[in-house]
């Protein structure tokens, strides 16, 4: 009876170790093979594993200095008693490729505690070695990708903040000049009024004229080029009580035009840059107001609120904007009427713009040509 279950559990064994995927082999204190699997048996060039017994590593058909290395190594361990790990390459494979093995040999001891041979365990790890190859290659390449945009986009930044600054300089240099030629146009028209003729007053005319239009131009570029510049904080304020108190230009606009303002905003405090929204909600109102052919003008501001964003909302019942103008409106100095029909720089909207990118917000506008427009935008809770 013992003799019939030690054969089912030797039976058993066997049938364990030539199904598992790894190469089992097991050693004397000689260094001499007793026993293997079959997949270790087909590794090192045998037609069966009973053929390894009483072999020593220089007997299988693998090179001569694998062999010594294994031979070495099993005698280090059984030598030292201790276990050992690691992967190493093998030209041990089935096809014959070279290949990375999971290496895992640890010495057997006796009832006296003393080392009697060695067992060991390889699991062919290449493809998950090549795998990582792989992953460390697209790592490395991805690490210089990522230092090359990294390098670029500080050369974008620098080449913005030069630009910036040369747009701030230059519209704030050409302020002078500009005084200069209104000064001097102003003390000829009135000290030789009477010696110009028409054409002469006509032109003194189209100077005046065009120092105007360029003064508005580079005001306009100083306001765009202030906003990257200056630095403005984060306050919590009552939107609805602020603008009340710092829009009086809106109002003025409001009365000349004779125009009807409603505004319904949050009466609770929001997290923003509040001059800056007071600019953008200014130009707004006063685009919706100048823009507008009708009796009575019609302006309406309100919001709705959402879990990560407060969306305002510029209704009027003005001229209206074609569906073909939507990419060129927020562009610098894009005007899309006759500079005679309706004054500006062109860059109020480009500035609504900037201000709503600070925001962390997005702007656009809903409506078709003589139906008015929603200009719309978002600011984002938490900045």
């Amino acid at each position: 009876m013992e003799s019939t279950e030690l054969l089912t559990k030797q039976s058993l064994l066997k049938l364990v170790l030539n199904r598992i995927p790894a190469f089992v082999f097991w050693k004397g204190r000689d260094n001499i093979y007793q026993g293997c699997n079959d997949n270790f048996a087909r590794a090192v060039g045998l037609q069966a594993a009973s053929q390894i017994v009483g072999r020593s590593d220089f007997e299988l058909g693998i090179p001569r200095e694998e062999a010594t290395a294994n031979y070495s190594n099993d005698e280090e361990i059984m030598s030292s008693g201790l276990e050992f790990e690691d992967v190493v390459p093998s030209s041990s494979r089935i096809d014959g490729e070279v290949g990375w093995l999971r290496t895992i040999k640890m010495p057997l001891f006796n009832d006296r505690k003393e080392v009697i041979g060695l067992l060991g365990t390889f699991e062919d790890v290449t493809d998950h070695k090549r795998m990582e190859s792989k992953l460390l290659r697209q790592t490395e390449m991805l690490r210089k990708a990522n230092a090359d945009l990294v390098r670029t986009n500080y050369n974008l930044e620098q080449a913005n903040i030069d630009l910036e600054q040369f747009a701030y300089a230059t519209s704030h240099d050409l302020q002078e000049p500009l005084k200069i030629i209104e000064g001097f146009s102003h003390l000829i028209r009135q000290r030789y009024r009477t010696e110009l003729d028409q054409s002469g007053q006509e032109y003194l005319g189209y100077i005046s004229e065009g120092v105007d239009r360029m003064s508005e131009l580079t005001r306009g570029i100083l306001s765009y080029s202030k906003l990257n510049t200056d630095s403005a904080d984060y306050e919590l304020v009552n939107l609805r009580e602020y603008l009340k108190r710092t829009i009086p230009n809106a109002e003025a606009v409001v009365k000349d035009t004779k125009a009807k303002l409603v505004i319904d905003l949050p009466n609770k405090p929001i997290a923003c840059q509040p001059h800056r929204l007071e600019m953008l909600f200014r130009n707004l109102i006063e685009n919706a107001i100048k823009f507008n052919t009708s009796a009575l003008p019609i302006v309406v501001i309100d919001y709705v609120e959402s879990s990560e964003y407060w969306e305002f909302r510029v209704r009027d019942n003005g001229i209206g904007i074609k569906g073909e103008y939507k990419e060129l409106i927020f562009r610098p100095f894009k005007r899309l009427n006759v500079r005679s029909d309706f004054s500006g720089s062109g860059i109020g909207l480009s500035i609504c713009k900037r201000i709503v990118h600070l925001h962390g917000g997005k702007i656009w506008y809903e409506g078709n040509a003589d139906e008015g427009t929603d200009f719309c935008f978002t600011i984002r809770k938490k900045i």
